[in-house]
């Protein structure tokens, strides 16, 4: 049986919101967890070889001067275009059925509204991804 952590990245732009997403994850479980506030800087670590990413679905651009930073949506495809079989499970508070429709579209793994009660759907999710 293979003890290691499960290796995640948080594509988060509320560092607040992804500490507590961190914490709590790692409470339920053997998790390596890496938080990341932009796509941009996800994109250019997945050398590092996460076996899944939760990825918001609106990210904050990295620097206000640069302009705006990309949606989720785009980090996935650039992803699958790095990595076509690494898992993306978006966490959003977007309830527009449009945009889930498009993620699904995209390929993601899982979609998921940001609640209460999102954790134990959330750890469920990660462990369908890394034993598919």
């Amino acid at each position: 049986m293979n003890n290691s952590p499960i290796q995640i990245f948080i594509v988060e732009d509320n560092y607040v919101y992804s500490l507590m997403l961190k914490n709590a994850l790692k409470e339920k479980g053997n998790f390596e967890i890496t938080t990341m506030l932009t796509g941009e800087y996800c994109l250019d670590k997945l050398d590092m070889n996460p076996q899944v990413i939760i990825l918001d679905h609106l990210l904050a651009p990295p620097d206000d001067i640069l302009g705006p930073g990309i949606t989720g949506l785009e980090v996935i495809k650039q992803i699958h275009t790095k990595k076509p079989n690494l898992p993306v499970i978006i966490l959003s508070n977007q309830t527009d059925t449009q945009i889930a429709t498009d993620y699904w579209q995209s390929g993601v793994f899982d979609y998921m509204e940001k609640n209460l009660l999102v954790m134990d759907k959330l750890v469920a999710a990660i462990l369908r991804a890394v034993n598919k």
